[in-house]
């Protein structure tokens, strides 16, 4: 098992090899000095290691072993930063073995000095899921599907990197997104809870960056399928394939999927406008489809040893349709009406993005990159309401009415980066980037007269234009200033310009920032197996592209989902502390946001008398969190990780434009335990359970989750799994109510999806499976999340 080692040391990295260069999995990595045994690690499938080491007078050695191999013996070598063995080949042993057996495992959550990495395909659990899931089931995180929102370490403003490019969609879109991104094409998914001064400032809670597989070789890869069922059919089918040349390196990612989903909606709500109170229950069957293809391919091509160019295009489509039928029971001073309302939605997206990028390296000391990227997003969303109204037997009242959302969006960015080792322990990394953004929000609502012509409401028609500028300049140094002690400081500055115009109400926000983001590093090594780090950053919430043009969604004809073009950006201070040893980890996170937005709060209308949910902006908010994973290793062959997060919070949004204080506390307990029968078969339990917690006004109550899976695996690396997500229907449940601090309003709301789902996965390998990495480059990487 590889330990959890100090993370203020540099790296020795290499590949273990045979005969054939094919990689060796499995092999075991030995790191000595003085004749002494420092640590150890093993190879992973790709045939590669790392090793973390520090200064020191006396020379190191590294020894490679593997069953069946003639062990090998590097030459003593000094401490001289990050070090690169390259390619370790090992010949066959003469002794002939009758049966080999290897066993392994890493830590199913790896902690560094900023972020976790979760390794997705060592998860039984995980295989054939879509990575929503997976991140349902990741510490730190919180997913409620309620509200289409995804927090980290107890706050809100996530952003979600799919291989260093941001994820342009808005929340729902972001939501179906990650529910159809299948596992099988990701590696892994960090989560990012303290970003350095390369990263853009964007993201109040920090980034989720996922990692597909990529990689080169001979040629090779694989070919998955999945089906799934839980009250309605959901299948997939994705290819990975990759290879290399002398010069030439590409990857293909592809894959398709089509989910039926059942999901039930049940709002409850009192609304009182003045003397006229009125009560109603509206419940909601949804049936949505969602048909997404993808497609992500690159090339890079190495011109000499120093000098490399790639381009990269991703492509996607998502075509979400969907049949719902909302009744509605009301009660106010004229009597009970009831009403049924049939509607049918589309939600079109695609997505293109195109990349180029050029890296030279001056010297072994100094490199640099440059990228370009275009995106276009559209976005179409119509929708038609049929109502029928019954206020007593025998008076029925019919109406029709629409909305439509249209949004094209165009983004263009460019950056520059530069690193440069000024001595042994010391290194510095400059950057430059520029992003510009334009967009068209086409949204009408309207009404079908008798005549059968549809009539624009006032008041919900209008077109939105946007023109969004961010300029960055940012510099940090990496310092190994003793043995035990180092430090990352850096310092970033964006200057920011925003406009948002109506057709009809003219110049609706003009916004102009800018604003400087330090961070600051520091870890201390005691020893080989523990390690306290703290860590000081500045972030900024911009509001997405959704929340500021508003969309309408109705529910029925008197609840309406919809944006806040009055909306501003947050600021948030964060400190993190974290200890790191050979198996606990821990970390302390303290933050104050100024101008917090809650996303997802019911307001109400007294004009028009509507109950109205959309993101509002709050006073302030404080938190502080504490996160504690530790992994055990019961007996051999049973393995177990176990998470705690607890967060104390103070929020004050404000309601009728005044503060209102609501202070709360909120934890979460999570399992995994793995079972390893035989070399060819696992076994998974996955549980978790979370208790209530706040949002603003809203108030999210527990949930429970169980996770079952079963894998295996055969020697031709045909791999097969069986995973029931949600046994006990419980963790597909998002139940929600409002603690409003006036008698104005009651509301509390249920979103109830498919659980428990059955899924059947199949992964077929492909030609070589001799991968290596192959660097993900982007210059919209670390954007902030824009619809």
């Amino acid at each position: 098992m590889q330990t959890f080692l100090t993370k203020a040391q540099n790296t020795i990295t290499g590949k273990v090899v045979d005969a054939q260069n094919l990689p060796l999995e499995f092999a075991h990595v030995l790191l000595f000095r003085d004749s002494l045994f420092l640590q150890g690690t093993v190879t992973d499938s790709l045939g590669k290691f790392e090793v973390l080491y520090s200064n020191s007078a006396s020379p190191y050695v590294i020894q490679v072993q593997a069953l069946g191999f003639s062990q090998f013996q590097g030459e003593p070598f000094a401490f001289s930063g990050n070090k690169d063995l390259g390619n370790i080949l090992l010949t066959v042993s003469p002794t002939e073995l009758d049966e080999i057996t290897v066993q392994s495992t890493r830590p199913l959550f790896e902690q560094r000095i900023d972020r976790t990495v979760i390794h997705v395909q060592d998860r039984v659990t995980n295989l054939g899921s879509s990575v929503l899931g997976v991140l349902g089931r990741s510490p730190a995180v919180r997913v409620n599907r309620g509200i289409n929102q995804i927090s980290m370490m107890g706050k809100e403003g996530v952003i979600v990197m799919v291989d260093n490019k941001q994820v342009r969609m808005e929340s729902a879109d972001l939501i179906r997104y990650l529910e159809n991104l299948n596992t099988d094409l990701v590696e892994s998914i960090e989560l990012i809870t303290a970003p350095p001064a390369s990263y853009d400032a964007q993201g109040a809670a920090g980034i989720i960056n996922i990692n597909t597989l990529r990689g080169e070789g001979n040629l090779g890869g694989q070919i998955s399928g999945n089906f799934a069922y839980g009250k309605r059919p959901k299948y997939g089918i994705n290819l990975s394939l990759n290879g290399t040349g002398e010069k030439l390196t590409y990857y293909f990612n592809g894959g398709y999927s089509l989910a039926k989903d059942l999901e039930l909606v049940e709002i409850e709500t009192e609304l009182n406008f003045g003397n006229s109170p009125i009560v109603s229950r509206l419940d909601v069957e949804r049936k949505p489809a969602t048909a997404m293809y993808t497609a992500e391919s690159g090339l890079e091509w190495k011109i000499s040893p120093q000098t490399g160019v790639g381009i990269g295009l991703s492509l996607l489509q998502s075509n979400w349709k969907m049949d719902a039928t909302a009744l509605t029971k009301s009660r106010d001073l004229g009597g009970i009406t009831s009403s049924q309302t049939d509607s049918y939605e589309e939600n079109l997206l695609s997505q293109a993005i195109i990349n180029f990028n050029f890296s030279h390296s001056f010297s072994d000391k100094t490199r640099v990159e440059m990228d370009y990227d275009y995106i276009r997003f559209e976005r179409d969303n119509p929708t038609v309401y049929q109502v029928k109204g019954t206020v007593s037997q025998d008076d029925e009242q019919n109406s029709s009415f629409l909305s439509r959302a249209k949004t094209p969006l165009d983004i263009q960015v460019g950056k520059i980066d530069m690193h440069n080792d000024y001595t042994e322990n010391l290194s510095f990394d400059f950057g430059l980037k520029g992003t510009h953004s334009t967009f068209n929000n086409q949204v009408r609502v309207a009404e079908r007269n008798r005549e059968g012509v549809w009539v624009d409401i006032p008041g919900f028609t209008d077109s939105y234009q946007l023109d969004e500028s961010l300029y960055a300049v940012y510099l940090s140094s990496n310092w190994q200033i003793t043995d035990k002690f180092r430090m990352i400081a850096g310092l970033r500055y964006e200057n920011y310009e925003l406009i948002l115009e109506s057709s009809k109400q003219g110049k609706v926000n003009d916004r102009k920032m800018n604003n400087l983001f330090p961070n600051l590093h520091g870890s201390f090594t005691f020893d080989e197996n523990n390690e306290l780090s703290l860590s000081f950053v500045n972030r900024i919430q911009r509001p997405s592209f959704a929340m500021l043009a508003p969309y309408f969604y109705f529910f029925d004809e008197q609840t309406l989902f919809t944006g806040n073009p009055e909306l501003v950006p947050s600021l948030t201070h964060q400190i993190q502390l974290a200890y790191q040893g050979s198996r606990l980890s821990t970390t302390l996170q303290l933050t104050k946001e100024s101008q917090p937005v809650f996303d997802g709060q019911p307001d109400m209308d007294f004009e028009n008398k509507l109950l109205v949910v959309r993101p509002l902006q709050g006073l302030e908010s404080q938190s502080g969190t504490l996160l504690i994973s530790y992994p055990v290793e019961i007996t051999t062959g049973w393995t177990s990780q176990y998470d705690v997060r607890g967060t104390i919070q103070t929020q004050y949004p404000l309601v009728n434009s005044l503060p209102v204080k609501y202070a709360s506390a909120n934890f979460e307990v999570s399992t995994t335990q793995i079972f390893h029968v035989s070399d060819w078969f696992d076994a998974e339990l996955n549980a978790a359970y979370f208790s209530n917690y706040r949002s603003g006004i809203m108030y999210m109550k527990e949930r429970f989750m169980l996770d079952l899976g079963i894998r295996k695996t055969f020697s031709s690396g045909i791999g097969i799994s069986f995973n029931v997500n949600d046994v006990l229907n419980t963790g597909s449940q998002w139940p929600m109510t409002a603690d409003f601090p006036t008698n104005d309003l009651v509301y509390d709301w249920l979103f109830d999806a498919e659980g428990p789902v059955f899924r059947f996965n199949l992964s077929l390998p492909l030609g070589s499976r001799s991968v290596r990495k192959l660097e993900r480059r982007s210059g919209s990487g670390d954007e902030e999340r824009r619809l």
